[in-house]
C-alpha cells in the first residue's frame, strides 16, 4: 500500500530576515516523505486530506477540499517561538473517486507517522476524516485503549446508509460500531444542531459530553476535570476539532455555519492549551474549514491558531 502524497504548496509569506528571531513557520517548514519519519522522533507531523467527498453525501456545502492548503497558508507567517521548533509536513494526501478507499490508505500513512515514534497532525477536508485517522492510530497501537476528544457541535453518529456510504457524519457511528472498546467524549455539542436519534444513540454508546451551554458557562477548571475524569480511562487520546463548534461570526467558512457556537477567547485556548498538556493525545485533526465561505480568512486564521497553541505548549 503506498499512499500518494504531494508536497503541500499553501506554505508561503513574508521573510523579515533569516536570523532566528524573525523567522516565520514557513521559513522552518521540512517537507518529509514517509521513509524518512525515522529522523524524527515524539514531533507533530502534518498531513492534509483535501477531500469533501463526505461533506457532499452529507448534503453539506462543498469547499473542503481547499482547507488543508488555507490552513499552511494561513499558518504561515506565525513566528518560530524558540530555538529547535520543527514542522514536518509530509504534503497532502490526493483523493480518488472512492471514498472508501481513501480512508483506508490515509489510515495506512497515518499509522507509519505513530510506528515512527511520532504523533500525527491531520488537516482536512470534511469530517469524514475522523475514521482513516483514528484507524491509524489503532493499527499503530492495536492493544491500547483509545479515547476520543471531539470539539464539535455535531454527534456525527449517522448509521451508515449502504446506498451512500460513509459520510462527514458517520465517522464516530463507524468508530464505536467497529470498535466497541473505544471512548468518546464530545465537547461543545449543539443540541439545536441534532435531532433526538443522534443523542439517544449518544446516550446507548455512553457518549460522555458537555453541551455548548456547559462548555461556554462551566469555570475553565471545571471542563478541565471532566476531561480529566473521561481521559484516565484510556491509554492513548485523539483530539478532533470540526471548525464548525465555533460561531459563524468567527468561523463563517465551514460546511455547516451556526450562528450560535464556541467563542475562540483567552479561556477557550486555556482549555484547548490545557488538552495538550494532558500529554495523552497522540492524534489530532481540524475538519471542516471550507474557504469558499471564509470573510477575511477568519476561520483559516483561526485554524491557524490552533495549531500555534497545540505545536507551541
Amino acid at each position: 500500500m503506498n499512499p500518494n502524497l504531494v508536497k503541500a504548496v499553501g506554505w508561503s509569506g513574508r521573510v523579515d530576515g533569516t536570523d532566528a528571531d524573525n523567522l516565520r513557520w514557513h521559513q522552518i517548514v521540512s517537507h518529509v516523505l514517509l521513509p524518512d519519519l525515522h529522523r524524527y522522533s515524539d514531533q507533530w507531523c502534518i498531513i492534509g486530506y483535501p477531500g469533501d467527498t463526505g461533506v457532499e453525501r452529507n448534503q453539506g456545502r462543498v469547499g473542503a477540499a481547499k482547507g488543508p492548503e488555507a490552513i499552511r497558508n494561513s499558518a504561515s507567517l506565525l513566528p518560530v517561538p524558540k530555538p529547535g521548533f520543527v514542522i514536518p509536513d509530509l504534503g497532502n494526501y490526493l483523493p480518488t473517486d472512492n471514498l472508501e478507499k481513501d480512508q483506508e490508505y490515509l489510515a495506512h500513512a497515518l499509522a507509519q507517522i505513530h510506528q515512527s515514534n511520532n504523533r500525527s497532525l491531520l488537516l482536512g477536508g470534511g469530517h469524514e476524516i475522523t475514521y482513516p485517522h483514528f484507524k491509524g492510530l489503532k493499527k499503530a497501537h492495536p492493544d491500547k485503549r483509545i479515547g476520543i476528544l471531539n470539539i464539535d457541535a455535531h454527534y456525527d453518529l449517522r448509521e451508515v446508509n449502504p446506498s451512500v456510504g460513509p459520510t462527514s457524519g458517520t465517522g464516530f457511528y463507524q468508530i464505536l460500531t467497529e470498535y466497541p472498546d473505544t471512548g468518546y467524549m464530545i465537547l461543545g455539542v449543539n443540541e439545536a444542531s441534532n435531532t433526538q436519534v443522534l443523542a439517544k444513540r449518544a446516550d446507548t454508546y455512553g457518549v460522555r459530553q458537555l453541551n455548548l451551554f456547559d462548555f461556554q458557562i462551566l469555570p475553565a477548571q471545571e471542563v478541565i476535570y471532566h476531561v480529566r475524569l473521561f481521559a484516565q480511562n484510556y491509554d492513548l487520546l485523539y483530539l478532533t476539532v470540526c471548525m464548525d463548534a465555533f460561531s459563524a461570526a468567527f468561523a463563517p467558512g465551514v460546511s455547516a455555519p451556526s450562528s450560535f457556537g464556541l467563542i475562540p477567547d483567552a479561556r477557550f485556548f486555556s482549555i484547548f492549551r490545557q488538552l495538550q498538556r494532558l500529554n495523552k493525545i497522540h492524534a489530532f485533526d481540524i475538519a471542516e474549514l471550507n474557504p469558499q465561505f471564509d470573510i477575511d480568512s477568519r476561520t483559516a486564521r483561526l485554524a491557524a491558531q490552533l495549531l500555534y497553541y497545540w505545536l507551541t505548549e
